[in-house]
């Protein structure tokens, strides 16, 4: 329905221009908005305003050329009228909606689909969170802004990566192997000082108890130096694995899993951390696809064999588009 009121009233500038009443055929683009209020109709457009300095007319003589020279040949507008400094608020006839609705009904849960992006690949890393303990209700949010996000550029045209980027290296899964590590000689008997530090909550308790279970003592009675890892290793496993399982509840699901751990585990890993290593690593991880930039990096490109890449962080979900070469 905009696009054929724009078009209409594009012809009608272009029409009075034509006639010499506009002397100017530069004329601003055409924004229609919803009035918040019913009584100014359907549609609005403040066009008549943004052409009084170039066309030298008032924003109301403007209005009235417009609204003189419409070619309503499809019987859309019931009436116009010009409000305020140069308004024009557009009444749409009720019959005009039905070709809509029949267009909807027929296409059904397609309407709407196109080809927008045109097989642009886009990634989209969203809720990522720390494989350090279960879920939240904000991570909730994050899955129904990402999966959404990744649905509407799918349905769009283009063609859609989702990613969870799995934190599973660094300081915080050194403190929750240590946790896990406390708690299971807490469990064995021993008297530990638990530090604040380490991760509070029962899950760690009930990891620790299972990994106990299921290995027996020996683990907790290692040096804190061999053993730290490997419960770090268990406990963030089941933890990502129960994060993937409330994920698929929630209905979010991934086409990939990546693990930061892999860069390191990987050959192109275990050299100096150069800056071409560290290229080279990323490449390594994920052949044909584009590194994710930081998430806190504003939007950026880069150069690559394949084509270039812009990612957009926005408080949501991390997206990465890169072009065809």
């Amino acid at each position: 329905m905009k696009n054929a009121l724009k078009e209409m009233i594009l012809t009608a500038a272009t029409a009075a221009h034509e006639k010499g009443i506009f002397p100017s055929s530069d004329f601003c683009d055409v924004v229609l908005e919803e009035p918040k209020a019913n009584s100014h109709g359907d549609l609005s457009t403040n066009m008549a305003m943004q052409m009084a300095k170039i066309q030298r007319m008032s924003p109301r003589q403007i209005a009235e050329t417009l609204i003189d020279h419409l070619d309503d040949k499809k019987g859309i507008i019931d009436r116009t009228e010009i409000a305020g400094p140069g308004f024009i608020n557009f009444f749409i006839r009720p019959s005009a909606w039905y070709p809509v609705l029949a267009a909807i009904h027929e296409r059904g849960d397609q309407y709407g689909r196109c080809n927008l992006g045109q097989g642009t690949r886009i990634q989209i890393e969203f809720v990522s969170s720390n494989p350090t303990g279960p879920l939240h209700v904000g991570h909730g949010r994050g899955g129904a802004v990402g999966d959404s996000t990744a649905n509407i550029l799918s349905f769009c045209g283009y063609d859609v990566q989702k990613e969870y980027y799995i934190n599973d290296s660094g300081r915080q899964i050194q403190t929750l192997g240590m946790s896990v590590y406390l708690r299971g000689k807490e469990l064995l008997g021993e008297t530990v000082d638990f530090p604040d530090t380490c991760y509070q909550g029962d899950y760690i308790r009930d990891l620790a108890g299972e990994l106990l279970e299921q290995d027996g003592r020996e683990i907790f009675e290692k040096d804190e130096v061999e053993a730290v890892m490997p419960c770090a290793r268990y406990a963030a496993e089941k933890i990502t694995n129960g994060m993937r399982a409330d994920l698929v509840d929630f209905g979010v699901t991934f086409d990939q899993w990546f693990s930061e751990q892999s860069l390191y585990d990987s050959p192109c890993g275990s050299k100096p951390a150069t800056t071409e290593t560290k290229r080279t690593a990323w490449w390594c991880a994920r052949t044909a696809r584009p590194p994710i930039l930081p998430r806190t990096s504003p939007i950026t490109r880069t150069s690559s064999s394949a084509g270039s890449t812009k990612s957009l962080t926005c408080g949501g979900p991390t997206i990465t588009a890169t072009s065809r070469a």
